[in-house]
């Protein structure tokens, strides 16, 4: 009774044959016919045999299946586009694995940035983040930000009815389903430099959206049922890493067992900062500095600009344990670092992410410029450097 235990993908054949689905998914970046996948599943019974094979919906760029936990049906990701872009252009498609002449169909149309997904374990629903764009290659997204999405799929046969459980213009840093109920969703919202989770019971008439007390920052969160609590990781800048148990109808914390971590962090000074660029703009940014141990005091050394990668792209991380460990090195030698929140950035709203458009190079970097010179003239230190990676470097 148990069905199938695995799902996988085999990609098409690199050679064009009668098969090949003709689609130009990207002009310009893909033009070459796409020969089709095919689906198999894996039982003891049978060993691996192909479920699905030719299906339109099973381009060579198929990938990353996921299988419902009741193995009725399987999700997967088809990319836009062979080659690398930051952009993640993509879609879902989907089939019924207790049909045997089931087809696939696709979930969504016209998705854009396509993140990750995730079905529930009660196997009605699929959770997922995208942000929608219309058929044209050049209209800009709906959303710069990737809303958090979800599509019920108890009937596989019939189309999804979507609905989004995230706002325009927030950042959804992570996202499931809560092990041990059968629909419960909950997501982590990163505003700015600080984070809130939700959770809220799809598919429930009462199924009202209920906020966390502290922020979710592992990628489980766990039921427990004789407490009627919610249980979870959780860290930020100003808490250490600990366990929680948060209880069901108002969110509260009603337990917590701190975990081991590295004390050098508790050194760390974080400061939220915000400077004029020029008269009616402002930016705003992280400056990290680090108390000295035998005294406790914060003596501004040589600063350290670290512009993230992007331009599109959110500050992370937010929480002091992981913020020590990445900038250690400059910090224990006496560096203060700047982590500005450029124009594109992230988590600030639509209309700050989308002002970097057309002023890539300019805007971003007149930021970075004048954020420098303000920490420099507050600090009183005269030396700066840069440090970065792909697009921050």
């Amino acid at each position: 009774g148990v069905g199938s235990i695995a799902v996988g993908l085999k990609s098409g054949d690199t050679k064009e044959d009668k098969y090949s689905s003709g689609i130009v998914y990207t002009p310009g970046m893909h033009e070459r016919k796409t020969p089709l996948s095919e689906l198999y599943k894996y039982s003891p019974e049978t060993g691996w045999e192909e479920f699905l094979g030719k299906d339109p919906e099973l381009p060579r760029l198929a990938k990353n299946v996921r299988v419902a936990r009741d193995g009725r049906w399987a999700v997967w990701r088809i990319d836009k586009t062979d080659l690398w872009t930051s952009a993640y252009r993509g879609e879902l498609a989907m089939v019924s694995l207790t049909q045997p002449e089931a087809r696939a169909r696709e979930v969504t149309h016209g998705a854009g940035s396509l993140g990750d997904y995730e079905p529930s374990p009660s196997g009605s629903f699929l959770a997922y983040t995208a942000n929608y764009v219309n058929d044209s290659r050049s209209a800009p997204a709906s959303c710069t930000h990737r809303l958090l999405y979800v599509t019920q799929v108890t009937d596989v046969t019939n189309a999804p009815l979507d609905f989004p459980v995230s706002a325009p213009g927030q950042l959804v840093t992570d996202f499931g389903w809560v092990e041990g109920l059968p629909s419960t969703l909950w997501w982590t919202i990163q505003d700015a430099f600080h984070s809130n989770t939700f959770a809220r019971t799809i598919g429930s008439p009462s199924g009202c959206t209920l906020k966390l007390a502290v922020p979710c920052t592992t990628w489980v969160m766990a039921y427990q049922a004789d407490g009627k609590s919610f249980i979870y990781g959780t860290e930020t800048m100003e808490k250490s890493p600990s366990l929680v148990a948060v209880e069901t109808v108002k969110g509260e914390v009603v337990g917590e067992l701190p975990l081991p971590y590295d004390a050098a962090a508790d050194t760390l000074v974080t400061t939220e900062l915000e400077w004029d660029v020029w008269p009616g703009h402002r930016c705003r940014g992280l400056l990290h500095q680090r108390r000295r141990p035998e005294d406790d005091v914060v003596v501004p050394g040589p600063l350290v600009v670290s512009p993230h990668s992007g331009p599109c792209a959110g500050i992370r991380p937010i929480d002091k344990v992981s913020i020590y460990s990445r900038y250690r090195d400059f910090l224990e030698e006496g560096y203060q670092v700047l982590v500005p929140a450029t124009s594109g950035t992230l988590g600030f709203g639509d209309s700050w992410s989308r002002a970097i458009i057309g002023h890539v190079g300019q805007r971003d970097v007149d930021e970075v410029a004048s954020g420098s010179q303000y920490v420099l003239r507050e600090t009183h230190v005269d030396r700066v450097s840069l440090v970065g990676s792909s697009y921050g470097a």
